[in-house]
């Protein structure tokens, strides 16, 4: 814009020189012929150093203009790789998961016997009363299915129940639940406990199949052994 005015003032000098030289005396026009042209230069000098600030402005722009590319192309990439991160997190969690199933015991157990988690042992008949274990299976004759995670509460173990949770998709104690109170409802082998044992340490436990000789009075033991629990289980954190 400043360009174009000073063009336009340019022209208006050229033009009011040509009609000056013309009409004033010679005595007086060279003095004011000499005046327009110094001021006519002046004016191409006040150009010129426009002409060199356009230059130096076109130039910033380009720089700038390579400068958002090469941000926008950073972002691009740090996008690109925060998904391959999220990918591989994805994997190592399931690897993870599975790594824990491979690692899980099998362990059959009869009913009201306690269990110790931690040894993997039972404690069964009179001679462990008062021995710190961890859970039994408590046995529900009201139930098709009477089988209930009980955990020791003298211990201080606590119970997280997840009814409908297969057993292999539990890897984690993030968002769970725990209480000291018995939860008194079947558990089966699509359902998952995860007990907090007095030591601190979590373990789940799942894929729940009891026997009870094949009893009618509970079809939800699909066992055919003694009365009792088949049951997996391991450590997570």
């Amino acid at each position: 814009m400043i360009r174009k005015f000073l063009v336009a003032v340019s022209v208006a000098i050229v033009v009011m020189t040509a009609g000056l030289a013309v009409a004033l005396p010679p005595s007086g026009g060279n003095s004011v012929t000499a005046r327009l042209a110094a001021l006519e230069s002046a004016v191409a000098g006040i150009l010129q150093r426009l002409g060199v600030l356009e230059t130096a402005d076109t130039t910033q722009d380009a720089r700038l203009s390579a400068l958002e590319s090469t941000v926008a192309a950073q972002a691009t990439t740090i996008g690109s790789l925060q998904s391959d991160l999220a990918s591989v997190q994805a994997i190592a969690s399931d690897h993870e998961t599975r790594l824990l199933n491979l690692e899980s015991v099998t362990l059959t157990v009869p009913f009201e016997t306690p269990v110790d988690l931690e040894t993997g042992q039972l404690c069964p008949g009179p001679s462990c009363s008062g021995a710190p274990f961890d859970f039994t299976f408590a046995f529900n004759s009201t139930r098709a299915n009477p089988t209930v995670v009980v955990q020791d509460q003298e211990s201080g173990a606590q119970l997280a129940l997840l009814i409908g949770t297969p057993y292999a998709s539990v890897s984690s104690t993030a968002g769970l639940v725990f209480t000291p109170s018995i939860i008194n409802v079947p558990f089966g082998p699509n359902d998952t406990a995860v007990i907090k044992t007095a030591d601190g340490h979590y373990f789940k436990i799942g894929q729940a199949v009891c026997s009870v000789n094949g009893n009618p009075t509970y079809p939800g033991c699909t066992g055919t052994g003694d009365p009792g629990v088949t049951f997996r289980f391991t450590q997570i954190h």
